[in-house]
């Protein structure tokens, strides 16, 4: 992989997501937020937390577990 610069965002809790059925989901929100800091420099970001196992979830974190949370992620 090539980036324009040496500028990375790790993963971090934005919290920039929506709650479905007490998950968090990909939202326009997020992707705002991380179109955002592309155009400010980063040369990489890296989506923010995210739970792959249900008992690992974290209030407020995305979730993609079951398939039905993996939508946004897909684009």
């Amino acid at each position: 992989m090539e980036l324009k610069n040496r500028v990375m965002m790790s993963a971090i809790g934005t919290h920039e997501s929506v709650e479905s059925e007490g998950r968090k989901s990909v939202i326009d929100k997020l992707i705002a937020y991380h179109v955002a800091r592309a155009k400010g420099g980063n040369g990489l970001n890296t989506v923010e937390v995210t739970a792959v196992d249900k008992a690992s979830a974290h209030f407020g974190f995305l979730f993609i577990a079951e398939d039905k949370y993996t939508n946004g992620l897909k684009n």
